[in-house]
């Protein structure tokens, strides 16, 4: 399908996590801060123009802002495996996990 091709190409990610449990997003050529977890962070896309971070812990999908606040739960996934996370637009994510894909309008 044509949300499956997607997943085939890199897509640039400002968000990194670091530690395991810890996201910053980089701009420019610095790391800044976002926020720190207990848990290991699965993975990590920064979206909507750098504004907010989408990112997966256990089998939950959220996204907050670049403060670290505003923490909002949009999905909860079958497992706890990695998931791959692509953004389609300003509002619209992909999540890929083993076969199963998942499109996010976020409003």
């Amino acid at each position: 399908s044509d949300d499956e091709t997607i997943f085939d190409k890199k897509m640039d990610n400002n968000a990194q996590v670091i530690n395991g449990s810890e996201i910053y997003i980089k701009k420019g050529l610095d790391l800044i801060f976002v926020t720190r977890f207990s848990q290991d962070i699965k993975s990590v896309q920064s979206i909507i123009n750098d504004k907010y971070i989408l990112y997966q812990i256990d089998s939950g999908i959220y996204i907050c802002d670049l403060a670290g606040q505003n923490i909002m739960q949009v999905t909860t996934l079958a497992n706890n495996d990695p998931a791959q996370l692509r953004i389609l637009s300003d509002d619209i994510v992909l999540i890929r996990q083993g076969r199963d894909i998942v499109k996010i309008i976020i409003r």
